[in-house]
């Protein structure tokens, strides 16, 4: 009986596809984004500071490596609204891909990035914090206008 119970009360997160330009909601917290473009693809956070924020997380994976914009391809772009993402990005080379204090973009690099690179993100009603992890230096970067 513990057993079906555990299947029950065990939560299971939802996973999504994002191939178009998207804006997120709060109503999108705890998703997975799986993202697959054969362009650019921006997806936009929901306002920092808005009420209802508090506690929202989202996970970026990419499915498909975003292709270099001299192939005719693009960057894939989380971009907050105002300068409200803190966080960092390792590399599996052990080096350090990205990190910023301010940023307001989140950039899975086109010809850089490949499949399985990933950044999860968390906001505390005023701020964004995010963490990732990508194979190659450069693979991902935070960045501010």
């Amino acid at each position: 009986m513990s057993e079906n119970l555990n299947k029950l009360f065990t939560p299971v997160r939802v996973v999504e596809e994002i191939s178009a330009n998207k804006t997120l909601d709060v109503y999108d917290t705890g998703k997975v984004f799986m993202l697959t473009s054969a362009g650019a693809l921006t997806i936009t956070l929901p306002a920092a500071g808005a009420d209802d924020i508090t506690g929202c997380c989202f996970t970026f994976i990419c499915r498909t490596a975003p292709v270099n914009p001299m192939m005719g391809g693009g960057n894939y772009q989380i971009k907050n609204t105002a300068d409200k993402i803190t966080g960092f990005v390792r590399s599996s080379t052990g080096g350090n891909a990205s990190d910023d204090l301010d940023g307001d973009h989140i950039n899975f690099i086109g010809g850089t990035a490949v499949q399985g690179d990933r950044i999860e993100i968390m906001c505390d009603g005023s701020n964004y914090y995010a963490y990732g992890f990508c194979h190659a230096d450069g693979g991902i970067t935070i960045t501010t206008d």
